[in-house]
């Protein structure tokens, strides 16, 4: 099953929402620039931009379902807007696009309406992004596109996952916050961002691979599940933004090895966790080893190549 879809200008339903940030434009006329060289009498013709401020308009929302099936993963791809993902009571995937554009607060001044208080250059926008939800091989692909238009072009995306869901969760994020509620039994949590802050859950993933470049890395592990898959929550030494790793109280035995390039790895409480004991001379690396774990158990890398970001291991 192969479902492709885009929005058409005449199937919108947009709502003006509020202003937010500006937009570059070439003004009208042009500007004189002082310049040294006298052979131009002191004078030349230069550009002349303005900023405006934008309001932000957004499409219809769309929902499309899916059956799920044990094993089956989803991947989730977006070039602008947010990425929210969270179980629930169901018995398939509900996939939700809410589309939108930011242009200048008067770009259809003296433009025909075409409905509401769009005109056909916001028409136009919107119709230039492509949704996907696609079934390949019996795993769901979710994906944002847009085509030759604005940068402010996005969608946010919504996805509702059955309880029981089970297979690998991989997320691309280019631009916008990233928030994934407790995955519960997912067999993996992969997630890349460019920008934007990241809130992500994992369960019990046995498997993780977490790095958000550019904002908040909060990420929360819900349980110990025993394996030697990856499990690693990182930023390289060209990311920013603070990185939070939360661990659960349990009686299973792991460990984290933390890295921090800049300040002291922080470890709440300050004192070492019930059964867990701190290793390690540098306070900016160390091993924390909880429950009798050992080289067998699984180990959690947390770590950060750049000297602004701080680096924080919270246990419950």
């Amino acid at each position: 099953m192969k479902t492709v879809f885009t929005l058409a200008p005449a199937l919108l339903g947009v709502v003006l929402v509020s202003l937010s940030g500006c937009e570059a434009r070439e003004c009208d006329g042009t500007k004189k620039v002082e310049t040294n060289d006298q052979a131009k009498n002191g004078k030349e013709d230069g550009a002349c931009m303005e900023f405006v401020s934008t309001k932000t308009w957004r499409g219809e929302t769309e929902e499309f379902r899916g059956d799920y099936a044990s094993g089956k993963n989803v991947s989730i791809d977006n070039s602008q807007g947010e990425i929210r993902v969270q179980r629930a009571d169901r018995d398939d995937v509900l996939v939700t696009f809410k589309p939108f554009v930011a242009r200048a607060h008067d770009i259809c001044d003296g433009e025909e309406i075409t409905s509401g208080d769009r005109c056909q250059a916001i028409d136009d926008d919107l119709a230039d992004q492509e949704m996907t939800f696609e079934e390949d091989d019996g795993n769901y692909l979710v994906q944002a596109r847009r085509h030759d238009s604005v940068n402010s072009l996005g969608a946010d995306i919504e996805v509702e996952l059955p309880n029981e869901f089970n297979g690998r969760l991989t997320i691309k994020q280019n631009n916008g916050d990233t928030n994934v509620f407790d995955m519960g039994d997912a067999a993996a949590v992969i997630a890349q961002s460019s920008n934007g802050d990241c809130a992500i859950e994992t369960g019990g993933a046995p498997l993780i691979d977490i790095r958000c470049e550019n904002g908040l890395s909060d990420v929360a592990i819900g349980a110990i599940t025993p394996g030697d898959g990856v499990r690693q929550i990182y930023k390289t030494d060209e990311d920013l933004g603070e990185l939070v790793v939360t661990f659960p109280s349990t009686d299973e035995p792991f460990s984290v090895s933390a890295r921090s390039a800049g300040a002291d790895v922080r470890i709440e409480p300050s004192n070492p966790p019930s059964g867990c004991e701190v290793l390690g001379d540098d306070a900016r690396s160390v091993t924390v080893a909880c429950n009798g774990a050992t080289d067998e158990d699984p180990v959690y890398t947390v770590r950060s190549d750049e000297d602004l970001v701080k680096v924080s291991l919270d246990f419950h």
